[in-house]
């Protein structure tokens, strides 16, 4: 995965082997923290939607180690706050000045 060798399609089957599939009421959360994020989300939808409700992605293709270390940081700090996934989202984006962390749903 690392080396960029790896398909999405392998990626999502390696994941999904390891969780049940969400019961009705259940939510589950995928983050993606890594370059290229965003086309991951997009090419692991279909496989990944019925093990995960929402997503966490970089909409920059090419995020530098140093940004994503400090927003990963930063997530983990604001994960507490109430209505979470937009409040994390947008107190990132405010602090970076910029657009580069994405919510988005399985649906």
């Amino acid at each position: 995965m690392l080396g960029g060798t790896m398909k999405w399609a392998d990626v999502a089957a390696q994941i999904t082997k390891h969780l049940h599939k969400l019961k009705d009421d259940q939510k589950r959360v995928m983050v993606f923290s890594c370059c290229h994020s965003s086309d991951g989300f997009q090419a692991t939808k279909a496989a990944l939607k019925e093990y995960f409700t929402a997503a966490y992605y970089f909409k920059r293709e090419d995020l530098p180690f140093s940004h994503a270390i400090t927003i990963w940081a930063m997530f983990y700090l604001k994960k507490r706050l109430s209505k979470p996934h937009g409040a994390i989202v947008e107190a990132i984006n405010g602090f970076l000045r910029e657009e580069i962390l994405v919510f988005s749903t399985y649906e």
